[in-house]
């Protein structure tokens, strides 16, 4: 659909009785109506209160008092000739006739904002350099159309990942498609923000706008327990030890660089984390509840240590930085010989995994919690095809009320298998008397075998097997039985 904030957009609408409106304030409309000949008029809707709005011509505000027709062909004098702007401006809507606001405001007003309320930026601010400003960043927020950013999504799901490893074609193209998702959540709060802080007029142009469909990959990438070990065993000081940390308690490396002598409590065998994530800007803290080894490792760590706001992991005696882990999980991966290398962050996933996989699991309820989810849906989208087989086998836990079946009905594939074991058995026995010894048939069996001819005319149970197959009884109960069970 063409927009009615420019003239190329005006241009392709087809005329009809009916404007073309552009929401420019809650319960205020700007409409454009087209006309066959000559310039086409605005007109303003607004909302009666009573469920109902009212549609008038725009008027110019001074004598003589006629309709104002937008700058299809006359130049804008702010007078009886307006462009989109100006008549929005004239609506009663928010003003452009001053500075600007385009996107690339919005993203700096909402990292400022962010970093106000205490917010890790980087990661936002990164995206927005990398995929959002070289497109969007000189649009007008009042022009952003629907279109513009659906053509910016699929030119992000479009374009290749630079050094992708990942040799499967479709998982490449879910995962560009996941990547296209993350960011328009990205532009969406900055647009949100800018919205609720009345910076933008109206959010109609992506507010129900919907993330890429077929962007969901499992987690298919941790280290087994072998790997692990041996990942642990190539790092090297106090690397070593954030990288135990992380894989006995799923934490994030930012977390993990936080996380302070008192938030452990050896007590009740936990380990407090805070997560910042999500659209609220609330911190968020919750438990992490430790097993034996863990419990005895933060227990060494914490050993001696008096002032409990210290760090409980330190890179020699100073904090942790933003990405300094990159080069050093990279470094232990290559002297370790794991291939393909696995980011920091795939060790929250080898807890998981593991946890999921272990002799007594996790349930998937518990592992939300301890990875700090608010509930379990991110778990099942992501780790619930490895609790599949320890659901099945704990199925087998289920109440068992010893009922007994009221009918005798037996289904057709049972009872056919039944009447073949019947057979089986009764011409097992069959072939049983033929087996026994020659005295039994007056010597016929003894002169059989002895007469070529006859031996010829009369085949020996014994050569041919169970009804001529060249089968044993044993062995066909044997074939029986497998057939039913497949």
């Amino acid at each position: 659909m063409s927009s009615i904030t420019t003239k190329t957009g005006r241009r392709d609408l087809k005329p009809a009785k009916k404007a073309y409106f552009r929401t420019v304030a809650p319960g205020l409309s700007l409409g454009y109506r087209r006309t066959k000949t000559g310039a086409g008029r605005w007109v303003v809707r607004r909302a009666d209160g009573k469920g109902g709005n009212t549609v008038l011509n725009l008027m110019t505000t001074k004598a003589p008092f006629r309709p104002v027709v937008a700058d299809d062909i006359d130049a804008a004098n702010g007078f009886d000739v307006m462009d989109f702007g100006q008549a929005q401006a004239a609506a009663g809507g928010p003003s452009r006739s001053g500075a600007s606001f385009t996107v690339e405001d919005a993203v700096t007003y909402y990292l400022k904002t962010r970093a106000a309320e205490g917010r890790n930026i980087k990661s936002s601010e990164s995206k927005a350099e990398a995929w959002i400003l070289p497109t969007l960043g000189a649009v007008e927020c009042a022009d952003l159309t629907r279109e513009q950013i659906r053509d910016w999504l699929a030119n992000i799901a479009a374009t290749p990942l630079a050094g992708s490893k990942e040799p499967d074609q479709e998982v490449r193209a879910k995962k560009r498609r996941a990547t296209a998702n993350r960011l328009l959540a990205v532009l969406k709060a900055v647009l949100n923000q800018c919205h609720a802080d009345r910076k933008i007029a109206a959010d109609t142009e992506w507010r129900k706008l919907k993330p890429l469909k077929n962007a969901n990959t499992v987690r298919d990438r941790w280290l087994s327990l072998f790997e692990a070990q041996r990942l642990e065993r190539a790092c090297v000081g106090d690397f070593r030890t954030l990288v135990k940390a992380a894989l006995l308690t799923g934490a994030r490396y930012g977390q993990l660089c936080e996380v302070q002598v008192k938030d452990f409590d050896v007590a009740s065998a936990t380990l407090r984390l805070e997560s910042a994530k999500g659209s609220s800007g609330e911190t968020k803290e919750y438990r992490v509840f430790l097993n034996a080894e863990a419990v005895a490792f933060f227990t060494t760590i914490c050993a001696g240590r008096n002032n409990a706001s210290a760090l409980i992991f330190t890179n020699e005696g100073e904090a942790w930085k933003d990405g300094e882990q990159i080069r050093l999980v990279n470094a232990a991966c290559e002297s370790a010989g794991i291939v393909p290398c696995v980011v920091f962050h795939g060790l929250r996933h080898t807890y998981a995994s593991l946890s999921l996989q272990a002799a007594k699991p996790m349930t998937l309820l518990e592992l939300s919690l301890n990875l700090g989810h608010a509930d379990t849906k991110q778990v099942e989208r992501t780790y619930g095809h490895l609790a599949a087989t320890h659901r099945r086998e704990a199925a087998s836990a289920a109440p068992s009320f010893g009922f007994v079946a009221e009918s005798n009905v037996v289904g057709l594939r049972w009872l056919s298998f039944l009447w073949r074991l019947r057979a089986t058995i009764v011409y097992g026995c069959c072939s049983t008397l033929l087996k026994a010894p020659a005295s039994w048939d007056g010597g016929r069996r003894r002169r059989a075998l002895s007469d070529p001819l006859r031996q010829s005319r009369t085949p020996s149970p014994r050569a041919n097997g169970y009804l001529g197959l060249g089968i044993s009884p044993a062995r066909s109960l044997k074939n029986l039985l497998r057939k039913q069970r497949h």
